[in-house]
């Protein structure tokens, strides 16, 4: 019998798959809407929007492969999370130690990618244990 995906590992999958559908939703919305946001916005121009679009469904669906990779217990989804939420943990760390503002936003992000890279090293974990491997 193989043994249980770890609870933290579970509750990260499920909420990097979500997220993944989310973002996907917004890239679409952003390019079926593309004339109103125009409209009601001087801030960007069509191609910005245009971009929003497109780099918000590329990244939903990277979100979304790792989630189901997470959850699979995949050893490249797994590797890819300790990357991204490694550099996004050291990235936080650096604004915070470079300035004397208190941004909550960033600790906020420091804190969930911190969770994501423990809910991904305890994935490595249980795929060696799954797998037999000391």
């Amino acid at each position: 019998m193989t043994e249980p995906r770890p609870f933290l590992l579970s509750v990260v999958g499920w909420l990097t798959v979500v997220v993944g559908v989310l973002t996907v939703i917004g890239g679409v919305l952003a390019l079926i809407f593309h004339n109103d946001i125009l409209d009601n916005t001087a801030d960007y121009s069509g191609d910005a929007v245009t971009a929003f679009g497109i780099g918000g469904i590329i990244v939903g669906l990277i979100y979304w492969m790792v989630g189901r990779g997470m959850l699979n217990l995949n050893g490249f989804a797994l590797g890819l999370g300790v990357l991204v939420s490694g550099l996004a943990v050291a990235g936080n760390l650096s604004i915070l130690l470079s300035n004397d503002t208190n941004y909550t936003g960033v600790w906020t992000s420091l804190v969930l990618n911190g969770l994501v890279l423990i809910a991904c090293l305890s994935g490595f974990s249980a795929r060696s244990r799954a797998r037999g491997v000391s």
